[in-house]
């Protein structure tokens, strides 16, 4: 008879393994399911209670339109196969999940037959040996037919598995990027895999792609493989698109327009500007909703921009040296209306121009030198 406390242990061996080290969901599942087995509690074994347990759904949790126990499940069969298939596979106990039951079954591990001592005692099983054997043959003859016959019944069976075997482990190291592309190839091969629900819900997130003006082309990649392909989305405006729960770099593009890329930390890529050039110097900016602020945090209520002229390149020191030296720190027709508010004090012209120096005392920017950019 397996004690109870031989199962902690087993179970204890399993949670402070590598395969389970990096994988909190797996190890909430199966400690919950190794609980409800002992304590022989049917009512913990049923796929609504895992979800509402472990896996915090709502009291409406419906499992037929949502599949987070079966998914879940499934990997967690993968990870204890592939336990015991490396570091667990001298472990005494064996603790394994049959397909279609969430019942933790418990048995010790066989002991090898040539493991078992004296020469007459191999002799005296020789017969038994024979017979399991040829068994064995049997049993794998009639299911290498039955895998035949399911891999023609069911194209694309194997590929599937395999897929989400790597699915399963791109999220184990957090990959979500490639647990998302994965899941887009197992969705074109098996559009209504039941896992697939549940797959989408931990890996992808849905998203609105803005630009200003419409009309452009908008595709991501991995933020840090500057050689990978890129991902069209569509022309914009996209509302409800479905991306990859990560931070991603987006490309632009608009026939008359220059290209922009940057990186979006989000699943709204609002607000993108798209230069529409107004002549050699120049870009006309339109007016469009702020929804982030510089380091990224999401303001509490989207801020409505005016439109503005950029220039369309940086203005070098030479450049504003022009502009010093015609008086632009001297003359107040450059500065007509605008508002000087120096220490939280709205100044006049005459007041503010006396701060108008640089750090030899002339008319200048603050950082330069003797009337001129520092060296």
């Amino acid at each position: 008879m397996i004690e109870t406390v031989d199962v902690q242990a087993q179970l204890a061996r399993l949670l402070s393994s590598s395969a389970f080290a990096e994988s909190p969901r797996a190890r909430r599942l199966l400690e919950h399911l190794v609980r409800e087995t002992l304590d022989d509690n049917a009512g913990g074994l049923k796929e609504y209670a895992i979800g509402v347990e472990v896996f915090d759904r709502p009291d409406d949790f419906d499992p037929r339109n949502d599949s987070i126990v079966r998914v879940q499940a499934g990997r967690l069969r993968r990870q204890l196969d592939a336990y015991y298939a490396g570091p667990g596979q001298s472990d005494p106990l064996v603790l394994a999940i049959p397909k279609g039951h969430y019942k933790v079954e418990i048995r010790p591990r066989p002991v090898p037959p040539d493991e078992k001592s004296g020469s007459e005692g191999a002799r005296e099983k020789r017969p038994g040996r024979i017979a399991a054997w040829s068994g064995v043959a049997a049993f794998l003859t009639v299911t290498i037919v039955w895998i035949g016959y399911d891999s023609l019944r069911q194209p694309g069976g194997a590929i599937e598995e395999q897929t989400l075997t790597a699915i399963s482990a791109a999220i184990g190291e957090d990959d979500r990027f490639s647990a998302f592309e994965l899941a887009l190839e197992l969705e074109a091969v098996a559009p209504e895999h039941p896992e697939l629900v549940a797959i989408f819900e931990e890996v992808a997130t849905s998203g609105r792609v803005v630009t200003f003006p419409p009309g452009a082309t908008a595709a991501y990649r991995r933020i840090e493989d500057s050689g990978a392909e890129w991902h069209t989305v569509g022309v914009t405006p996209q509302e409800g698109v479905r991306l990859p729960d990560s931070v991603l770099r987006w490309r632009m593009t608009l026939e008359g327009h220059t290209p922009i890329e940057f990186i979006n930390i989000g699943a709204n890529v609002a607000a993108v500007l798209l230069e529409t050039p107004t002549g050699e110097h120049q870009v006309f900016v339109p007016s469009y909703p702020l929804q982030r602020d510089s380091t990224g945090q999401i303001l509490n209520e989207d801020i409505q921009l005016p439109e503005f002229l950029i220039g369309r390149y940086e203005v070098t020191n030479s450049e504003f040296m022009e502009f010093v030296d015609a008086g632009g720190y001297e003359d107040a027709r450059y500065w007509e209306g605008m508002e000087f508010l120096i220490d939280d004090e709205v100044r006049t012209w005459d007041e503010a121009v006396a701060f108008f120096t640089d750090t030899t005392g002339r008319a200048g920017p603050s950082t330069w030198e003797i009337g001129a950019p520092p060296p």
